[in-house]
């Protein structure tokens, strides 16, 4: 909803994008940051956490696509939209676990059972990379159209170029990963040379919701937010901010056997990153099967400058969603 000054009128809107009197419906979120650095994160515990000091990094947001936005309704509202069907990685791809049947499992309502839309354990806890770009170019950063339903795709933009986008395997190779890597690397395909394509990687760490006082700079000095600021001090609470904040890494091993293969090792780059939703599933019966994702779409996406992996260092990224309450704008519009 919004309310501008010296109108009569009160226009209703389904947004849920709250930023400096401009309403964007497509973004899911406040907002998003996204930041990218070969340099070492800092975890910090009492608010946003950072790279070592003096290492450069690039800033970036996100676009919440739109199967991503109806994976989110889905959730809060537990109603499913039949206008389309959003594709998953195994349909666009062949990648990852082929897709489960409809759940048949139900919880009781006022109205009696009603099926579940997504099975325990269908979570955002994926990421993948790819290059996007021209056949000139892949240097230049695009812009995600909220459209979109996976890395790979072919489109012409405004100049009447070709716009296509690779999505790369972390690991590519037809060893056996060990143990440790078998917990990490996911979204298997096998090429027609019996090597296998691992497309999806686990996040580097579980996720972090953080509730913390708004600086308005990453500083290592900021303060969470206790029970009683929230509850008891109801003074200034517009100076706080709630975001997730996740660790992604490519690893100076990933994304390099993919173009040894194609012997382009010196063009070893990503400029593509995305996050995926899906469920992991597992054959207990079977010792040998180390299980794999199924029902994986698109939640979001971003271009980020084009980065070289030729150097043997690892790529890491700070990766927060922000869900705030916005004070009024120097425009005087006010958002709910």
């Amino acid at each position: 909803m919004y309310i501008k000054n010296n109108e009569r009128t009160i226009s209703v809107n389904d947004n849920m994008h709250q930023k400096d009197g401009v309403s964007f419906g497509h973004h899911m979120w406040a907002k998003t940051e996204i930041l990218v650095s070969n340099g070492d994160v800092i975890f910090n515990p009492n608010g946003k956490s950072h790279f070592a000091a003096d290492c450069p990094f690039t800033r970036s947001e996100n676009m919440v696509v739109i199967g991503g936005c109806e994976y989110v309704h889905n959730l809060l509202f537990g109603v499913k939209c039949d206008q389309f069907e959003i594709p998953t990685l195994y349909d666009e791809e062949g990648i990852g676990l082929a897709n489960s049947t409809v759940p048949t499992d139900t919880y009781k309502t006022p109205n009696g059972d009603v099926a579940i839309l997504y099975r325990p354990g269908h979570l955002v806890q994926l990421f993948g990379v790819g290059i996007t770009g021209t056949a000139e170019n892949d240097i230049t950063v695009y812009p995600v159209d909220y459209r979109e339903k996976n890395i790979t795709l072919s489109k012409v933009n405004e100049d009447g170029l070709t716009v296509t986008g690779t999505m790369l395997p972390f690991r590519f190779t037809s060893e056996t990963l060990d143990a440790g890597e078998r917990k990490k690397y996911f979204g298997k395909k096998v090429n027609e040379d019996g090597i296998t394509g691992y497309y999806l990687k686990r996040f580097e760490s579980d996720p972090v919701i953080k509730h913390i006082w708004k600086t308005g700079e990453d500083v290592e000095e900021e303060t969470l937010v206790s029970s009683t600021d929230i509850w008891e001090n109801t003074s200034g609470l517009n100076a706080v901010e709630t975001f997730t904040e996740i660790i992604l890494k490519v690893t100076k091993k990933d994304i390099k056997e993919f173009f040894i293969y194609n012997e382009q090792e010196d063009r070893t780059r990503i400029n593509t990153i995305a996050l995926f939703n899906g469920q992991f599933v597992q054959d207990e019966t079977d010792p040998s099967d180390t299980g794999d994702y199924r029902d994986v779409r698109l939640f979001s996406k971003l271009c980020i400058p084009t980065e070289y992996l030729t150097l043997e260092k690892d790529l890491n990224i700070i990766y927060r969603v922000y869900s705030m309450w916005c004070t009024p704008t120097r425009h005087n519009t006010y958002f709910i």
